[in-house]
């Protein structure tokens, strides 16, 4: 009877049926050393459980547990905040570690404010338990990758706050893009590959800014040839990335936008900069 219910709370929440799996062939990269190294690992990894988390909203608390926390090992989540009906959102995707049952914070802090899960695909995370947990304390050298994720996302949320400082908005959205690729994008001859759900009501959440600006100024970096949205989801980056220099420029003008050889060939940071400045 307990089994049942529990079953039926793990659906409710979108969770599918588990499976355990070897985290050193699932994130093979968390128990390699620094370039050069020769470190090896002490002991063999325990198996750790999987858990799929349906794309839509995510209620984790269906199945909270303690230990180091979860690991991203495919698909994308969100988590956003929300505070005096404004909202801030953070992406996490592969490699990313989490902890969404710490609670205390946003329960007892002096500012209040809500946090919230959703997955913008199918996920897959690792559940680092308590054997886990156990087994990493002799692991000098999966502590040290696990404690380099965990500041990277404090590094990438730093990051972020300078990017939303930007004043013009079709440079926020160019840095941003360039910045997730660096993560997730993929080199091809014609440029880099950013397949990401994101709407463009989550880009302006991740830009500080309103959807139907966001949308207008996607278009923009479109007709300049920064970009090509691909067939699905996602984009294609050509050129360079951003520079400081080019986010310094007023907003694009219109007669450049609008001249054909702009806009029929992918244009490069530099590029770009150049037309402008003698436009």
């Amino acid at each position: 009877m307990s089994s049942s219910r529990e079953s039926g709370a793990q659906a409710a929440a979108g969770w599918k049926p588990r499976r355990v799996i070897d985290l050193a062939v699932a994130d093979p990269e968390l128990f390699e050393g620094p370039a050069g190294s020769t470190a090896v690992r002490q002991a063999p990894v325990p198996p750790v459980e999987e858990l799929i988390v349906r794309q839509g909203e995510w209620d984790w608390s269906a199945d909270a547990r303690a230990g180091i926390g979860l690991l991203v090992l495919d698909g994308f989540l969100l988590r956003r905040v929300e505070l005096a009906e404004r909202r801030s959102v953070e992406l996490l995707g592969p490699g990313d570690l989490l902890r969404p049952f710490e609670v205390d914070f946003d329960l007892y802090a002096m500012v209040p404010s809500e946090t919230s899960w959703s997955a913008l695909s199918l996920t897959r995370l690792a559940v680092l338990d308590a054997r886990f947990t156990r087994w990493l304390a002799d692991q000098p050298l999966g502590v040290d990758q696990l404690l380099s994720r965990v500041l990277r996302r404090s590094r990438t949320l730093t990051l972020r706050l300078a990017l939303a400082k930007l004043p013009r908005l079709s440079a926020r959205l160019h840095f941003l893009l360039w910045h997730l690729a660096d993560r997730f994008g993929r080199q091809t001859t014609t440029g880099i590959l950013l397949k990401l759900p994101l709407s463009h009501d989550v880009l302006a959440d991740l830009v500080s800014a309103q959807r139907p600006s966001v949308s207008s100024a996607m278009k923009d970096l479109e007709r300049c040839g920064l970009l090509t949205p691909l067939k699905g989801e996602g984009w294609r980056l050509n050129g360079q990335p951003p520079t400081v220099e080019t986010a310094r420029l007023p907003h694009p003008a219109r007669r450049v936008l609008e001249d054909p050889s702009t806009v029929r060939r992918p244009v490069d940071a530099i590029d770009l900069a150049h037309v402008l400045r003698h436009s």
